[in-house]
């Protein structure tokens, strides 16, 4: 175990381990695909097998996941989260994310978040949007123009945790 977290920043240089690019392609390329037999194979080439899983259930779910975010696949990005990956994927109307669980072995866990909450802004709720969406932990530049005017310009969070280091407007 403790090889793998000395091996893990290493590979940080060249993007994610190779079994976490594999495990977003097969997500990919299930969610694009048609039939039973792409789900079964989704389970047997990409899934951990669990013995105490219900596989009938697990395929009937993924049929449904599948139906739900298919076609959402215009636009698709991939985050860490604390709990293993996110998949966010967007049609250019809606968007839809996956939670994604992943260990060297395979896919653990799959399953569709609820749709998040779409932000309303105004020229009035603007900074008090921005100093909450902080509080929760965005991090990153913000710059809002209407027409001419600059509404909002400002540095969120940390550029870099470990050493303390905030965001500036240069970031």
């Amino acid at each position: 175990m403790l090889a793998l977290l000395w091996a893990l920043p290493a590979q940080a240089q060249d993007g994610p381990p190779a079994f976490v690019r594999d495990a977003v392609d097969a997500v990919i390329t299930f969610l694009q695909s048609a039939g039973d037999e792409a789900v079964e194979e989704f389970i047997a080439q990409a899934m951990v097998s669990d013995e105490a899983q219900d596989r009938t259930a697990l395929a009937n779910r993924l049929r449904t996941l599948r139906t739900e975010v298919g076609s959402m696949t215009d636009d698709i990005s991939v985050e860490a989260d604390p709990d293993g990956l996110r998949i966010l994927l967007s049609d250019g109307r809606a968007e839809r994310q996956l939670a994604l669980g992943v260990e060297p072995q395979g896919i653990t866990r799959i399953y569709l978040l609820p749709p998040t909450e779409a932000l309303e802004l105004t020229r009035e709720n603007l900074a008090a949007t921005f100093d909450r969406l902080e509080d929760e932990g965005m991090a990153g530049v913000v710059f809002v123009r209407l027409g001419d005017e600059v509404v909002l310009e400002r540095a969120l969070g940390m550029a870099d945790p470990v050493r303390r280091r905030a965001n500036t407007l240069e970031t």
